[in-house]
C-alpha cells in the first residue's frame, strides 16, 4: 500500500517575520536556523511512502481588488434592469402617451402649424382618444416585400401620388389573423412605414375616411401600437389631400384606441 504525505512547506520569512535563518531572536532564545531544525520532520525512508510538497501561492491583493470591482459593477448593471423593469410599467406608458398627446393639441392651437382653418382653430380646445391599453399595442410579424416600381395611392382629392410598399404586418387580435399592407411614400428618406387602414369604429367613433398609423421594423417584428392611430389632416379640413386607406386595410374588427373623430 503506497502513503501520500502532503507537507507544508513555507518560507522562512513567513514563519519568523524578517528575521534571517542564522539571526539569533532575544525574545525565544534560539536561532531561526535551530527552529526549523527541531520542527521540519525528518527525511522519510519507507519506499512505499511518497512525500508531495507543496507551497501556498501568494495572494495578489490587486487582482483581488479587482476582482471585486468587477462582481460589484456587474451587480448594479443588473439591480439597473431590474428598476427599470419595475417602474417602466403601464402607468409610465400612459404619461409618456398623454404627453404626446397634450403636445400635438398645442401643435393644433398653434397658427403656424395647425391644420385647422382659423375659424376652427380659434375655438379648438383638444382632440378627443380612446382611453390609453396596452391591449392595442401588439407586435406583429413583418413580412418585407421590396417592389421596384410604386403604387399609386388615390387621393381624397382625386389624385394619387406614388408611393413603394415594404411589406407586410400579420398579426392576432381578438382571436383572430389580421394584416395590413405597409407604405413609405415615393422620395423618403425615413425607416418609419405608413399605415393607412380603416377598422369597424370608422363612421361611428372614429373619423370615416379610415385613421393612419406610423411603425418602424425590427429585424422580423414590427410593433402596431394603435394607441397612437391619427386622423389623416383632411378630418379637419377638407382643403389637405390625403391618401385613402387600400381594400387590402380594411380591417374587419373594431379597434377602440387611438384617435376619435374630431367635432
Amino acid at each position: 500500500m503506497t502513503v501520500f504525505v502532503f507537507r507544508l512547506k513555507n518560507t522562512q520569512d513567513d514563519r519568523l517575520g524578517s528575521h534571517s535563518k542564522n539571526a539569533q531572536d532575544d525574545r525565544f532564545g534560539f536561532s531561526a536556523n535551530e527552529y526549523l531544525e527541531s520542527h521540519n520532520p525528518p527525511p522519510l525512508t519507507n519506499p512505499n511512502v511518497i512525500s508531495i510538497s507543496f507551497r501556498p501561492l501568494p495572494v495578489n491583493w490587486q487582482t483581488m481588488k479587482r476582482i471585486k470591482y468587477v462582481i460589484f459593477f456587474g451587480l448594479l448593471v443588473i439591480f439597473g434592469y431590474l428598476v427599470k423593469d419595475l417602474f417602466y410599467n403601464d402607468e409610465s406608458y400612459n404619461q409618456a402617451l398623454l404627453k404626446f398627446r397634450e403636445s400635438k393639441d398645442l401643435s393644433f392651437s398653434s397658427v403656424t402649424r395647425s391644420p385647422l382653418p382659423d375659424s376652427l382653430r380659434r375655438l379648438f380646445r383638444k382632440l378627443t382618444y380612446y382611453d390609453p391599453t396596452r391591449d392595442y399595442e401588439v407586435t406583429a410579424d413583418f413580412l418585407p416585400e421590396e417592389r421596384a416600381e410604386p403604387v399609386s395611392m388615390p387621393m381624397t382629392t382625386g389624385t394619387k401620388e406614388p408611393y413603394f410598399i415594404k411589406g407586410k404586418a400579420e398579426f392576432e387580435l381578438d382571436g383572430n389573423t389580421h394584416t395590413l399592407t405597409l407604405y413609405q411614400k415615393a422620395g423618403a428618406a425615413s425607416d418609419t412605414l405608413f399605415i393607412p387602414f380603416t377598422d369597424q369604429t370608422n363612421g361611428f367613433e372614429t373619423y370615416g375616411g379610415g385613421r393612419y398609423l406610423d411603425a418602424i421594423p425590427n429585424g422580423k417584428t414590427i410593433v402596431l401600437d394603435f394607441n397612437k392611430a391619427y386622423n389623416p389632416f383632411c378630418a379637419y379640413n377638407p382643403a389637405f389631400a390625403c391618401p385613402m386607406p387600400p381594400a387590402e386595410n380594411r380591417l374587419k374588427v373594431k379597434i377602440p384606441a387611438g384617435e376619435k373623430e374630431f367635432k
